[in-house]
């Protein structure tokens, strides 16, 4: 199918138009000159349109990835017959990816305890775009950065201070990455699972407030964006509130004694 009648078809506003025209010429120059290439960092929702946008153009030697499995900022990574998603994720800097991880000094260990905002706010203060920056793990004074490889050079050099905190950057082009299990366990009931009940439910909103924030673009199930208040969910779907977090559906355990549906849940910080 035509490029420009694809991006017409599947975009639905003009940033998505740029992103998807981007990610076709990335696919084009990955098959016409047999190249690994890789796009930005995707959030969930973009990543999930740029899969039913690459289906439609019949790609097929791609894969999406963000450093380690859990990731939730991936990079459509174009494949070659050379070079496979095993390749790539054995050795992610074939996809265009490094590790920059950040450490305070010894003296101020038991000090620092650098949080995902004080990294991001960091980077963002030396005029880093968003697109290039991963996901962002920390523990105490030290936090591992995702990273596009074009922009670790120009990292190590800048990136001196995380909060008031001096730090050193080492650049790494494999690192394994333990995502901390930062969330609480939920239990609740609700009148049906519905998504406006169900997000009402973990994110202690009223369900006029959940729907309003549905039907503002706040609320995606499994990284894509929905509107429809009464999209049913189920158990392993996974539900984010934009400034609230994200939950897990964890099981759906039948009905209680006054017949409302019983569920667990994991909520993530």
């Amino acid at each position: 199918m035509d490029k420009t009648v694809l991006v017409e078809r599947y975009a639905t506003t003009p940033e998505q138009k740029i992103l998807y025209s981007h990610l076709l010429d990335l696919m084009l120059r990955s098959e016409q000159r047999n190249v690994v290439t890789s796009s930005s960092f995707l959030s969930e929702n973009e990543a999930a349109g740029a899969e039913g946008l690459l289906r439609a153009a019949g790609c097929r030697q791609y894969f999406v990835f963000g450093g380690y499995p859990e990731a939730e900022r991936k990079c459509a990574v174009f494949l070659t017959d050379y070079c496979d998603a095993e390749a790539v994720t054995a050795m992610p800097s074939l996809g265009e990816l490094t590790y920059l991880e950040a450490q305070v000094n010894k003296f101020d260990e038991t000090q620092a305890s650098f949080s995902h905002r004080d990294v991001l706010g960091s980077l963002m203060g030396l005029g880093i775009e968003r697109e290039v920056i991963g996901d962002i793990i920390t523990d105490g004074g030290r936090a591992v950065m995702v990273v596009k490889t074009s922009i670790a050079p120009f990292l190590q050099e800048n990136l001196t201070k995380i909060g008031r905190y001096r730090v050193e950057i080492t650049r790494h082009d494999g690192y394994t990455i333990t995502p901390k299990s930062d969330f609480t366990e939920g239990y609740d009931t609700v009148s049906s699972l519905r998504l406006d009940a169900v997000t009402a439910s973990i994110f202690k909103l009223s369900r006029g407030s959940a729907a309003d924030a549905i039907g503002g673009g706040l609320v995606a199930v499994n990284g894509v964006s929905v509107s429809k208040t009464d999209l049913a969910v189920k158990e392993g779907d996974k539900i984010s509130l934009r400034g609230r977090g994200k939950a897990v559906l964890d099981a759906v355990e039948g009905l209680s004694k006054k017949g409302r549906i019983r569920f667990r849940f994991r909520k993530y910080q």
